[in-house]
């Protein structure tokens, strides 16, 4: 996992911490979570993954890890979930993705919880995911003896077949889900994390890119044609000495002063549209969670709109009454399995 992680998406070495076998000890793995406090940054994302046992506690059905000196006739070493919990709340970072192959580690697990597919918003929220190898009440299989168990195959096989420069967790869990399902009979769940500051976003797997493959001229004229900070952004992660890095940063200064203009014009409308407007033209623009929230709060104030529950998966969509009429005011997003495609396959859309 390592390996793959630092070869393929952009994991430093000294960015890694590693704990095996008798170094993973209760005291090691909390000290580890402990110096991750003052270790991380704000803007930082972190992954954690244990691959190990676990127990499920009789009597509130919680779940444990089961460290390497956890010993079989008393729980004194196990770590609670309710432990590992309290470490990430006291971690501030953007995102929190937790990967936990044991029995019993679904109960980390928010319970019916959707996720926004929206690449620009799930990174710009924080958030505190966990993909777990089982259910809170199932067993999981570790493996045959010297190869991974099929959970954590299913993650290295998506990572490895992965062809997107951004692959969200959301998505990388459905796929895990799946090859996880067909290769033994434990189902893996995947969701935010309860109480520890999750705020709708996601983790991002961002794929490194072979620069000897990419040409520069067309890649910046593709990021001119899009004209947008993501893009201009992308351009100089990918050329940090690029040809065109003085003009990226100009016409970035540039778009984030158009930004900054529509926004005040947005807040001095004050309305529904003038946001919407706002989040219309500037899909990536520095103010656009704030837009969609004020556009949440100005539906509930306005009596004509309304809410619509698609039965088949239970997704909320919002509505408008026009002229006696009841219309979906979002677009529609169900996954009928293949001939599924996103407008200008963009998931926003």
């Amino acid at each position: 996992m390592i390996a793959l992680l630092q070869k393929s998406y952009g994991l430093k070495s000294e960015h890694t911490i590693l704990l095996v076998d008798e170094e993973a000890t209760r005291q090691q793995i909390i000290d580890q979570l402990d110096q991750l406090v003052e270790k991380t940054a704000e803007e930082d994302r972190l992954i954690i993954y244990f691959s190990g046992h676990g127990h499920r506690r009789k009597i509130t059905s919680s779940g444990d890890w089961l460290p390497h000196d956890a010993q079989r006739d008393t729980t004194a070493k196990h770590i609670r979930n309710a432990a590992i919990k309290e470490s990430l709340r006291e971690i501030n970072v953007r995102h929190i993705l937790l990967i936990c192959d044991a029995c019993f580690s679904g109960s980390l697990l928010v319970r019916g919880e959707g996720a926004d597919p929206a690449m620009t918003e799930l990174e710009q929220y924080a958030s505190r995911w966990a993909i777990c190898s089982g259910r809170e009440d199932e067993e999981v299989y570790d493996g045959e003896p010297g190869g991974n168990s099929p959970f954590a195959e299913s993650i290295l096989s998506t990572l490895r077949n992965n062809k997107s420069r951004q692959l969200n967790i959301a998505k990388l869990a459905d796929q895990v889900m799946k090859q996880t399902r067909q290769n033994s009979k434990q189902l893996p769940e995947a969701g935010p994390i309860e109480e520890v500051g999750h705020k709708g976003g996601q983790f991002i797997f961002y794929r490194s890119i072979n620069f000897n493959s990419v040409d520069e001229k067309a890649f910046w004229k593709a990021t001119k044609e899009k004209n947008s900070i993501t893009s201009y952004l992308h351009y100089m992660d990918t050329f940090p000495e690029g040809k065109f890095s003085i003009e990226a940063e100009r016409l970035m200064e540039k778009r984030l002063l158009v930004d900054q203009n529509a926004w005040e014009e947005a807040l001095s409308k004050n309305t529904y549209a003038s946001f919407c407007t706002y989040r219309n033209n500037f899909p990536d623009g520095k103010y656009r969670g704030i837009a969609k929230d004020r556009i949440q709060e100005l539906r509930q104030e306005d009596p004509r709109f309304g809410s619509f529950v698609d039965p088949r998966d239970g997704q909320v969509y919002q509505t408008i009454e026009l002229n006696g009429l009841t219309w979906m005011a979002e677009n529609l997003c169900f996954d009928i399995g293949t001939g599924c495609f996103y407008y200008d396959y963009d998931l926003k859309h």
